[in-house]
């Protein structure tokens, strides 16, 4: 099913060019801080407080005492602390925090291209193995993940993700003690990194482990029971490894308030991705743009060569390669559309994982060997130009988004103090997003300041709740004599609390005794009962059981893996038919060489090539200028819609450019809605993205792409984009000059759709291009309603009325009620060919009424449209209908 290459031995200088490559990326990378994304401040402070610990003896922290604003928080338990640990061991050798951030987001950028590289090293000839390397390295969502969201943990464990396939492939077709650990350690890198991208590459090797067991079934027999055992133990191992970490994460999480699968399923809802979404090419930066918009995508060509890749294996028979590649890039699409909905909610907590897009870190590895296969489809004399035009595609292509469109953050003396600052400043209780962590215990989530300063020179100190509080406690006196150590004076017994969360493990002596700890009722602070006198109180954390078992497992495993290792055997090697040529290996590793130098210690740090600068006041991206001044604050520069449809539960993508006039210390966050044309119902309404407006400085503009998630069910008709910019603290929108609190854009997006189609009991033809299909006009005991069906069989050029008439059996008109169709809010030169609409009318009741004479008129001229029927004209331009008859759409 599968053919490997059956003498596989790696060149040593072919090995090393994709240490190479990631280069040009590296360099504009490194500084003494760290880039300004979305969560690398909060990794950042990871590995200050991961190292901090360690320094204090405590080799696998998972408690963090300052976390939380000094309440502490068991952070290291339940996120993988595996970067973190790694960035300890480092900051134990003297390399701080910034330093190891930026090491470790560059190994993980190195290893992961390496993975890349042998994967397809072991399945293609080396050129293919080459350009799939440079495909994994400056695939979009890896730029993404450097530039915007610096998630450390994300990025070192889609490095893992190419290794652990890998593992996989050797331990299916080449079973070995050594293989079996190498599978192992793979995959417990994988949770100990990062949950997510461990749950979806399982998710995606799950159909791989059961076609690897039936092909060794049906083709390999004899080699059935050792493929087996070395893919089980080697699956086992792993789960042994990863315990000392995933034995106590599930064990305890009943003791932490989890997010829910609510709230997963809320994300899910805005964070699908469309098919253009996955192969969309990224703009260059603008160097005046505050907001750096990087799609997480595949990328134009890397779908193009993956698709050239198919079909090389195809032609070359190499059925199983193009199916396993396959199953994976249709299981990549599949699971960032909103068809996967389903698998997203039923898969027991897939939809935790919140955003889809995190399926490209593992799709990019099958769409990577498959665009390295593309070099198939040339003769092997042209393999080396086209070697060579593609890594300068890939390369080439992705320079404009190799440099660094953010400020780098510094710190001169970086501390607890400054962890603190950050959850103050941005709300990220104990280093998290959405305070998942939280302890169970208490009624209440203390969210205090404590006093900051006193961290910055103790940051593992844990004083008595309150002590600065006298009048408060007028029984206790308390005088910190440690980090964790205090004197305490009482008059009478009193229950003394800590700031400090209560969790299973904590442990505390009296006077050298051991004492009992609880957490008290309200906050869930760890409590002591101490009686009267003067005690000295020790608190430690000693971890729980289930934390210990887990450590002893994976050390054991440990063990093992290393036993395996030493006394096995990796499996026969191979050399490929077509080696990569020594004077081609020092060209492609010269050329990675001189551009990454090039790249990185010239063009990104002195010049602006390869990126634009827009003026402040006319973005280069912005495609309908507005300059529209909302109070004087902010300016709406323009947009960029590039879409003027769109149907009933679909989505709307538009990019506002706004610049600050101002700075009046204000926090603004802009609400974009899409609304119908009399403005009495709102369709779709932008989900918050984050974005909070305040000290803008007003030399720069901020585009703001907006995604807007049109409801379902509503009518096919027109809309109209409305834009406010609202004070995020009083819900106040700001004035524009007219003294509205909105914009108006001024394209109409059409809805697209029809309603169901009604009975057709009628064949009017008004103005030769609508049809009166049905017509019921039906007392309601209070009124007369009438539903039309219109059928559009060609746009109308004017807007037309429609006039009812209501008329008693002499002919004689009693009342008249014109207006326009559907209350104003879809014209009728708006209507669209093959379009069925639903109309309704309310009418007052008359006693003398007989009948109904409808039709259409032009406001202008007061010219009714014509009117006829099977052809032949109708009196009067009007049509005359008797009260009754069956309804057009049911009861």
């Amino acid at each position: 099913m599968l053919k490997l290459n059956s003498k596989f031995k790696i060149q040593h200088l072919e090995f090393l060019l994709p240490v190479l490559f990631p280069l040009a990326g590296i360099l504009p990378a490194l500084s003494t801080g760290i880039i300004r994304t979305a969560d690398g401040p909060i990794h950042l402070h990871r590995i200050y407080a991961m190292t901090l610990q360690m320094r204090q003896g405590d080799l696998w922290p998972r408690w963090t005492p300052y976390f939380h604003l000094g309440y502490g928080y068991p952070a290291f338990n339940f996120y993988p602390p595996g970067a973190y640990w790694l960035g300890g061991l480092l900051g134990l050798v003297g390399i701080d925090a910034p330093a190891a951030f930026n090491l470790l987001m560059a190994a993980s950028w190195i290893g992961g291209t390496l993975g890349a590289y042998a994967l397809a090293r072991r399945l293609l000839p080396g050129k293919c193995a080459l350009l799939a390397a440079m495909l994994w390295a400056y695939a979009p969502a890896r730029l993404h993940e450097v530039w915007s969201q610096g998630s450390l943990t994300q990025m070192a464990a889609a490095a893992v993700v190419p290794w652990f396939f890998l593992a996989l492939l050797l331990a299916w077709r080449q079973p070995s003690r050594r293989h079996a650990a190498c599978l192992g350690l793979t995959l417990a890198a994988l949770p100990l990194l990062h949950l997510p991208i461990a749950f979806l590459t399982v998710l995606f090797a799950a159909p791989l482990i059961v076609l690897a067991a039936i092909e060794t079934a049906i083709r390999r027999r004899t080699r059935l029971v050792p493929t087996l055992v070395c893919l089980g133990g080697g699956l086992a191992l792993g789960g042994g490894l990863a315990a000392i970490f995933a034995l106590p994460m599930v064990a305890e999480l009943p003791l932490i308030t989890a997010s829910d699968s609510a709230a997963g399923a809320d994300y899910l809802a805005t964070s699908w991705m469309t098919l253009a979404d996955l192969v969309i090419a990224p703009r260059p930066l603008d160097l005046t743009d505050l907001r750096l918009v990087m799609p997480s995508t595949l990328g134009p060509l890397a779908v193009l060569l993956g698709a050239a890749g198919m079909l090389a294996l195809l032609v070359r028979r190499r059925w199983g390669l193009a199916a396993l590649l396959g199953l994976g890039l249709a299981a990549t699409v599949f699971l960032t559309q909103q068809d996967s909905e389903p698998v997203w909610l039923n898969v027991p907590y897939m939809a935790q994982l919140r955003f889809p897009n995190r399926v490209l870190r593992v799709g990019i590895v099958p769409l990577a060997v498959a665009g390295g296969a593309s070099l198939l489809l040339l003769p092997v004399r042209w393999r080396a130009a086209g070697l060579g035009a593609g890594l300068a595609l890939v390369l080439f292509g992705s320079l404009p988004w190799t440099y660094p469109a953010r400020d780098f953050l510094r710190w001169e003396a970086l501390s607890a103090a400054d962890e603190i600052q950050m959850e103050l400043d941005d709300h990220v209780w104990g280093t998290t997003s959405y305070n998942e962590f939280q302890p169970v215990w208490g009624e209440t989530i203390p969210l205090d300041s404590p006093g900051i300063e006193t961290y910055a020179d103790a940051p593992l100190r844990i004083g008595v709740y309150g002590n600065d509080l006298i009048q408060l406690y007028p029984d206790l006196v308390a005088e910190q004599l440690e980090d964790q150590a205090v004197r305490v004076t009482l008059t009478r017994p009193l229950p003394v609390r800590f700031r400090q969360f209560y969790y299973p493990g904590w442990t505390a002596t009296l006077d050298g005794r051991p004492v009992e700890v609880y957490p008290e009722d309200e906050r869930g602070l760890i409590t002591i009962d101490v009686p009267a006198g003067e005690h000295i109180l020790r608190l430690r954390y000693a971890g729980t059981p289930v934390q210990a078992a887990g450590t002893l497992i994976s050390l054991a495993c440990l063990g093992l893996a290393g036993v395996l290792i030493a006394t096995g055997r990796g499996g026969p090697g191979a050399e490929s038919s077509e080696p990569t040529a020594p004077r081609l290996a020092l060209a492609v590793g010269a050329g990675a060489l001189i551009v990454g130098l090039a790249n990185g210690l010239l063009i990104a740090p002195g010049t602006t090539w390869l990126r634009e600068q827009s003026p402040p006041e006319s973005p280069a991206a912005m495609q309908t200028p507005v300059h529209a001044a909302f109070g004087g604050v902010y300016e709406l520069l323009g947009y960029t819609l590039t879409q003027h449809t769109v149907v009933a539960g679909g989505t709307l993508d538009l990019t506002l450019y706004w610049r600050a006039l101002q700075d009046d210390g204000r926090v603004f966050v802009p609400v974009v809605q899409l609304v119908n044309l009399t403005h009495s119902a709102a369709w779709a309404v932008n989900q918050d993205n984050g974005l909070r407006y305040v000290n803008y400085p007003t030399d720069r503009f901020t585009s703001d792409a907006i995604r807007l998630d049109v409801f379902e069910g509503i009518p096919p008709y027109a809309g109209r984009i409305k834009v406010q910019m609202v004070d995020r603290d009083s819900g106040d929108a700001l004035l524009l000059e007219n003294g509205d609190d909105f914009l108006l854009l001024e394209p109409v997006i059409q809805i697209q759709g029809s309603a169901p189609a009604p009975a057709h009991t009628l064949d009017y033809v008004l103005g030769g291009a609508v049809r009166l299909v049905c017509a019921s006009a039906r007392w309601d005991g209070s009124g007369l309603s009438l539903d039309l069906a219109w059928q559009v069989d060609a746009p109308l050029e004017d807007d037309a009325s429609i006039f009812i008439h209501l008329r008693n059996p002499r002919d004689r008109l009693i009342d008249q009620h014109d207006s326009q169709p559907f209350g104003g809010d879809y014209p009728t030169h708006l209507w669209q060919p093959g379009q069925i609409l639903a109309d309704r009318y309310e009418l007052p009741f008359r006693p003398s009424f007989a009948y109904l004479a409808i039709g259409l008129y032009t406001p202008e001229d007061a010219t009714r449209l014509s009117v006829t029927q099977d052809g032949r004209p109708v009196e009067d331009n009007l049509i005359r209908l008797p009260i009754g008859g069956a309804p057009c759409w049911g009861e």
